[in-house]
Protein backbone atom coordinates (compact mmCIF):
# COMPACT_ATOMS: atom_id res chain seq x y z
CA UNK A 1 0.00 0.00 0.00
CA UNK A 2 3.16 2.06 0.76
CA UNK A 3 4.59 1.19 -2.35
CA UNK A 4 1.57 2.01 -4.63
CA UNK A 5 0.73 5.42 -2.40
CA UNK A 6 4.26 6.65 -2.96
CA UNK A 7 4.74 5.63 -6.77
CA UNK A 8 0.87 7.76 -7.20
CA UNK A 9 2.61 11.24 -5.03
CA UNK A 10 5.96 10.69 -7.35
CA UNK A 11 3.71 10.50 -10.75
CA UNK A 12 2.04 13.58 -9.33
CA UNK A 13 5.10 15.75 -8.46
CA UNK A 14 6.69 14.67 -12.23
CA UNK A 15 3.53 16.17 -14.05
CA UNK A 16 3.19 19.27 -11.77
CA UNK A 17 6.82 19.89 -12.59
CA UNK A 18 5.78 19.42 -16.55
CA UNK A 19 2.94 21.86 -15.79
CA UNK A 20 5.11 24.50 -14.01
CA UNK A 21 8.07 23.90 -17.33
CA UNK A 22 5.21 24.78 -19.27
CA UNK A 23 3.99 27.69 -17.89
CA UNK A 24 7.39 29.05 -17.17
CA UNK A 25 8.01 28.69 -21.14
CA UNK A 26 4.88 30.35 -22.00
CA UNK A 27 5.31 33.08 -19.44
CA UNK A 28 8.84 33.67 -20.78
CA UNK A 29 7.44 34.10 -24.13
CA UNK A 30 3.88 36.61 -23.15
CA UNK A 31 6.24 39.44 -24.00
CA UNK A 32 7.57 39.03 -27.07
CA UNK A 33 3.85 37.60 -28.37
CA UNK A 34 2.30 40.92 -26.37
CA UNK A 35 4.46 43.00 -28.21
CA UNK A 36 4.46 40.93 -31.82
CA UNK A 37 0.68 41.44 -31.55
CA UNK A 38 0.83 45.45 -30.76
CA UNK A 39 3.05 46.24 -32.67
CA UNK A 40 2.43 44.14 -35.99
CA UNK A 41 5.74 42.98 -36.53
CA UNK A 42 6.50 39.83 -38.88
CA UNK A 43 8.28 36.64 -37.04
CA UNK A 44 11.83 37.03 -36.17
CA UNK A 45 14.37 37.15 -39.19
CA UNK A 46 17.56 36.72 -36.98
CA UNK A 47 18.42 35.38 -33.77
CA UNK A 48 19.86 38.07 -31.42
CA UNK A 49 22.74 38.50 -29.19
CA UNK A 50 23.57 40.58 -26.66
CA UNK A 51 26.42 42.30 -25.66
CA UNK A 52 26.52 43.98 -22.26
CA UNK A 53 27.72 46.84 -20.92
CA UNK A 54 30.34 47.92 -23.70
CA UNK A 55 31.82 51.37 -22.28
CA UNK A 56 32.07 53.86 -24.86
CA UNK A 57 34.10 57.43 -23.71
CA UNK A 58 32.31 60.45 -24.13
CA UNK A 59 34.47 64.36 -25.66
CA UNK A 60 34.40 65.27 -22.30
CA UNK A 61 36.33 61.90 -20.72
CA UNK A 62 33.15 60.16 -19.46
CA UNK A 63 32.52 56.49 -19.88
CA UNK A 64 28.95 55.35 -20.39
CA UNK A 65 28.04 51.77 -20.23
CA UNK A 66 25.83 50.20 -23.24
CA UNK A 67 23.80 47.16 -24.14
CA UNK A 68 24.30 46.21 -27.79
CA UNK A 69 21.63 44.00 -29.30
CA UNK A 70 22.62 42.67 -31.94
CA UNK A 71 21.36 40.02 -35.25
CA UNK A 72 23.51 37.06 -35.31
CA UNK A 73 24.56 37.41 -38.43
CA UNK A 74 27.08 38.96 -40.04
CA UNK A 75 26.62 42.21 -42.47
CA UNK A 76 25.87 46.16 -41.78
CA UNK A 77 22.39 46.66 -40.16
CA UNK A 78 21.19 50.59 -39.17
CA UNK A 79 21.01 51.23 -35.52
CA UNK A 80 18.65 52.85 -32.95
CA UNK A 81 20.39 54.94 -29.64
CA UNK A 82 18.18 54.91 -26.96
CA UNK A 83 19.61 56.46 -23.84
CA UNK A 84 18.15 56.48 -20.68
CA UNK A 85 18.86 57.43 -16.57
CA UNK A 86 16.96 54.38 -15.90
CA UNK A 87 18.08 50.65 -15.50
CA UNK A 88 18.77 49.72 -18.96
CA UNK A 89 18.01 45.83 -18.18
CA UNK A 90 14.87 46.22 -15.99
CA UNK A 91 11.79 44.46 -17.58
CA UNK A 92 10.05 47.74 -15.88
CA UNK A 93 11.20 49.90 -18.38
CA UNK A 94 10.55 46.89 -21.20
CA UNK A 95 14.37 48.10 -22.52
CA UNK A 96 15.57 43.93 -22.91
CA UNK A 97 11.89 43.89 -25.04
CA UNK A 98 12.61 46.47 -27.37
CA UNK A 99 16.60 45.74 -27.95
CA UNK A 100 15.45 41.88 -28.99
CA UNK A 101 12.30 42.95 -30.97
CA UNK A 102 14.27 45.29 -33.09
CA UNK A 103 17.44 43.46 -33.62
CA UNK A 104 15.45 40.58 -34.86
CA UNK A 105 13.86 42.57 -37.65
CA UNK A 106 17.97 43.74 -38.53
CA UNK A 107 18.53 46.16 -36.25
CA UNK A 108 21.74 46.85 -34.07
CA UNK A 109 19.96 48.46 -30.97
CA UNK A 110 22.21 50.33 -28.47
CA UNK A 111 20.79 50.89 -24.62
CA UNK A 112 22.51 53.87 -23.42
CA UNK A 113 23.01 54.69 -19.91
CA UNK A 114 23.31 58.61 -19.63
CA UNK A 115 24.75 58.34 -15.72
CA UNK A 116 28.41 59.26 -14.43
CA UNK A 117 27.15 62.90 -16.10
CA UNK A 118 26.63 64.61 -12.80
CA UNK A 119 22.72 64.79 -12.74
CA UNK A 120 22.87 63.47 -9.25
CA UNK A 121 24.91 65.43 -6.70
CA UNK A 122 25.43 64.69 -2.62
CA UNK A 123 26.82 67.44 -0.99
CA UNK A 124 28.15 66.22 2.67
CA UNK A 125 27.81 68.79 5.34
CA UNK A 126 30.40 68.37 8.68
CA UNK A 127 30.65 70.75 11.93
CA UNK A 128 31.86 73.92 11.31
CA UNK A 129 34.74 75.59 13.06
CA UNK A 130 33.02 78.17 14.76
CA UNK A 131 32.30 77.51 18.11
CA UNK A 132 28.97 79.13 18.52
CA UNK A 133 27.60 77.21 15.46
CA UNK A 134 29.62 74.23 16.59
CA UNK A 135 27.47 74.02 19.50
CA UNK A 136 23.99 74.56 17.62
CA UNK A 137 25.60 71.36 15.21
CA UNK A 138 25.68 69.28 18.46
CA UNK A 139 22.76 70.18 20.09
CA UNK A 140 20.51 69.61 16.47
CA UNK A 141 22.17 66.54 16.02
CA UNK A 142 21.61 65.49 19.67
CA UNK A 143 17.59 65.77 19.02
CA UNK A 144 17.81 64.50 15.93
CA UNK A 145 20.63 63.56 13.69
CA UNK A 146 20.84 64.71 9.86
CA UNK A 147 18.92 67.87 11.55
CA UNK A 148 20.91 70.80 9.92
CA UNK A 149 20.57 69.14 6.37
CA UNK A 150 16.32 69.76 7.21
CA UNK A 151 17.37 73.58 7.69
CA UNK A 152 19.57 74.14 4.69
CA UNK A 153 16.67 72.40 2.27
CA UNK A 154 13.99 74.33 3.76
CA UNK A 155 15.88 77.50 3.42
CA UNK A 156 16.91 77.00 -0.55
CA UNK A 157 13.44 76.62 -1.08
CA UNK A 158 11.76 79.69 1.03
CA UNK A 159 14.53 81.74 0.11
CA UNK A 160 15.68 80.82 -3.77
CA UNK A 161 12.88 78.43 -4.83
CA UNK A 162 15.08 75.92 -5.36
CA UNK A 163 14.03 72.40 -4.81
CA UNK A 164 16.47 70.14 -3.18
CA UNK A 165 15.96 66.77 -1.11
CA UNK A 166 17.86 65.34 1.82
CA UNK A 167 19.70 62.39 1.24
CA UNK A 168 18.12 60.29 3.83
CA UNK A 169 17.59 59.68 7.13
CA UNK A 170 20.00 60.28 9.77
CA UNK A 171 22.82 61.92 7.37
CA UNK A 172 24.06 65.42 6.63
CA UNK A 173 23.70 65.11 3.27
CA UNK A 174 21.57 66.74 0.49
CA UNK A 175 20.89 65.33 -2.86
CA UNK A 176 20.27 67.49 -6.18
CA UNK A 177 18.70 66.25 -8.93
CA UNK A 178 19.13 68.79 -12.03
CA UNK A 179 17.41 67.84 -15.11
CA UNK A 180 19.37 66.67 -18.50
CA UNK A 181 18.58 70.20 -19.90
CA UNK A 182 20.26 72.42 -17.11
CA UNK A 183 22.28 74.97 -18.64
CA UNK A 184 25.50 77.52 -17.07
CA UNK A 185 22.69 79.93 -15.72
CA UNK A 186 20.74 77.54 -13.56
CA UNK A 187 24.15 76.59 -12.10
CA UNK A 188 25.29 79.33 -11.50
CA UNK A 189 22.00 80.39 -9.81
CA UNK A 190 22.17 77.31 -7.15
CA UNK A 191 25.94 78.14 -6.68
CA UNK A 192 24.76 81.47 -5.73
CA UNK A 193 21.81 80.06 -3.97
CA UNK A 194 24.17 77.44 -1.37
CA UNK A 195 26.89 80.17 -1.12
CA UNK A 196 23.82 82.66 0.50
CA UNK A 197 22.54 80.06 2.61
CA UNK A 198 25.70 78.79 4.00
CA UNK A 199 27.01 82.54 4.58
CA UNK A 200 23.82 82.90 6.40
CA UNK A 201 24.42 79.38 8.24
CA UNK A 202 27.96 80.73 9.23
CA UNK A 203 26.25 82.88 11.90
CA UNK A 204 23.79 81.58 15.11
CA UNK A 205 21.68 84.21 14.75
CA UNK A 206 20.68 84.00 10.75
CA UNK A 207 17.70 82.93 9.63
CA UNK A 208 18.73 79.08 8.65
CA UNK A 209 18.94 78.38 12.28
CA UNK A 210 15.71 80.36 13.22
CA UNK A 211 14.43 77.17 12.73
CA UNK A 212 16.54 74.86 14.42
CA UNK A 213 14.56 75.35 17.53
CA UNK A 214 11.09 74.87 16.16
CA UNK A 215 12.48 71.45 14.70
CA UNK A 216 14.26 70.47 17.62
CA UNK A 217 11.26 70.57 19.60
CA UNK A 218 9.29 68.34 17.10
CA UNK A 219 11.86 65.87 16.75
CA UNK A 220 12.13 65.48 20.56
CA UNK A 221 8.34 65.27 20.63
CA UNK A 222 8.17 62.28 18.79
Amino acid sequence: MKSATACRLRAGWALLAVLLLGALAACRSLPWDITNFELGLPEPRFPVTLEGNVTVPTRDGVLLSADLYKPAAPGSYPAILVRTPYDKRSPAYGYPVLGGVFASQGYVVVIQDVRGKGLMIGIEFTPAGSLGVKAAWTAAEAAQKGLFVQLVVMALMRDHRILTQVGGPGINIIKLLPPLIIGDPEVEQIVTAFDAVLGEAAHVSGRVWGQSGQLIKQALSQ
